[in-house]
């Protein structure tokens, strides 16, 4: 046999061992479903096309790093991401937080309706210079497919009217998710009232960029390949989250930490419910009908939740155990994304797990969805279709 045949046959096995992701990082008594070969062989697939994301706009230098992050991090070749802005007349008097189309709107004088379109027509000009000049370069770079939507508000000037039109536009379009940075300590914290009245009120999933992926340093650099996704004592919620980041957010060869809070009174029920949750996770994997499904390494742990009903009651405002365990865990792994099920309605889940939601949507230092039964119910729809 030629010797050249023989060497390129003996490097090839270095180049495959090469070419392996390096393991995850461990997590204490968690257990690792998928092993590595079949994500190495898709690591280098590119995600599920055709996503729709909405971008919100809002023309300070801050949003303009979170887009420079997303782009790195969310949106891949195939999406469409449609430049949300909202315009508003100036002359408008700014009302309380919580105005929005509901409220009293806003009515000029008869004499000055006839200056509003010319007014308005300027006004568009000028959005759309901003988006052309600062925005939409960051996505032509990546090859996304971008769309502008400049929004006239009708309603008095006001967070909750600014969110209900960009969510209400992202609803008509039919998006995957509306993307929303924030410019406080945690995801809610000081964005007015727009991100907090997505995260509630959005029929269609917001994505919340907390500052640190809009630090100048950091906003071009790729997040690490793993997706968190938390869930409070209920398997089904948690099934439909993990169903829509596989679809949404997971990409061929991502760790996909899949995290469930129970309470939990001894080590016998810690490792009884983590038996449980690996095998339904299992299933759920094998399940799934994403196309990502059989190439992430799929990772799962319990954590442990709050035993008594008032623990959120004796803790300040915000904290929770649990909630301060999945939030360092996403900042450990340098997550993509955070996937969080939200806690539920009714007293006593809102007594009990509410806090893991509050804690998490004021502290967690990676993107993170609060995903509702409503949210998750379209991916189980098409799923079945």
């Amino acid at each position: 046999m030629p010797a050249g045949r023989q060497q390129r046959r003996r490097a090839a096995p270095a180049r495959a061992a090469a070419a392996e992701p390096p393991p995850p990082p461990p997590l204490q008594a968690s257990e690792q479903l998928a092993g590595g070969a079949a994500a190495a062989a898709a690591a280098a697939a590119a995600p599920p096309p055709g996503r729709k994301f909405v971008f919100a706009v809002d023309g300070k230098p801050e949003c303009e790093e979170a887009l420079r992050w997303a782009v790195s991090n969310i949106f891949s070749k195939g999406d469409t991401v449609y430049l949300a802005h909202c315009l508003s007349d100036p002359r408008t008097p700014a009302t309380a937080v919580g105005s929005s189309s509901a409220a009293t709107q806003w009515s000029p004088a008869r004499d000055e309706q006839r200056y509003a379109k010319e007014f308005f027509l300027r006004m568009e000009h000028e959005g759309s210079a901003m988006l052309q000049g600062r925005y939409v370069p960051l996505l032509q770079f990546k090859g996304v497919h971008h769309e502008e939507l400049l929004l006239r508000l009708k309603v008095h000037r006001s967070a909750a009217g600014i969110a209900e039109a960009i969510c209400g536009k992202a609803a008509g379009l039919g998006a995957d998710a509306v993307v929303i940075a924030s410019h406080g300590v945690g995801v809610l914290a000081d964005f007015g009232s727009v991100a907090r009245w997505a995260a509630e009120h959005s029929k269609v999933p917001a994505l919340l960029l907390p500052p640190a992926t809009m630090d100048p340093l950091a906003a071009g650099k790729p997040a690490a390949p793993a997706v968190v996704v938390a869930g409070s004592d209920n398997l089904q919620a948690l099934r439909g989250s993990f169903e829509w980041a596989l679809h949404k957010m997971a990409r061929p060869g991502d760790d996909v930490y899949v995290m469930h809070a129970e309470q939990l009174v001894s080590d016998e029920d810690a490792i009884a419910a983590r038996k449980r949750l690996v095998q339904a996770v299992f299933e759920w994997q094998a399940a799934s009908s994403a196309a990502a499904a059989s190439t992430v390494n799929v990772i799962c742990d319990i954590v442990q939740g709050s035993s008594v009903p008032d623990e959120s009651m004796a803790e300040p405002e915000g904290e929770s155990g649990a909630g301060a365990q999945l939030c360092k865990l996403s900042t450990d792994l340098n997550a993509r994304c955070v996937a969080l099920s939200h806690h539920g309605a009714g007293m006593m889940r809102e007594l009990l797990w509410g806090h893991v939601t509050m804690h998490m949507t004021k502290f967690c230092t990676r993107a993170l969805v609060v995903l509702e039964p409503q949210h998750t119910a379209a991916v189980q729809a098409a799923k079945e279709a």
